[in-house]
């Protein structure tokens, strides 16, 4: 069960970084990861798109967990069920 939720939440992640819509940059001073984007994003439950802002480091470390997880899910080894 565990591992549903984390293979839904991965695919959530993904979706939500792959989301189709424009990305806003907005320059805030200061270093290259402060710099915020915003990305439109759909939500389960709803038909309404979201727009969720977060810094560009934020979204670099978002998109490295999801794809870590999407491995450790895809590398699992098959379990096995007899009966």
């Amino acid at each position: 069960m565990m591992a549903a939720i984390r293979f839904r939440l991965v695919r959530f992640l993904l979706a939500a970084l792959a989301a189709t819509g424009a990305a806003y940059a907005f320059a805030a001073g200061g270093s290259d990861d402060d710099r915020m984007i915003c990305k439109q994003g759909m939500e389960t439950g709803t038909r309404f798109p979201r727009r969720i802002c977060l810094s560009k480091g934020k979204w670099e470390q978002m998109s490295e967990r999801a794809k870590r997880g999407y491995e450790e899910v895809r590398n699992r080894p098959a379990i096995e069920t007899r009966r």
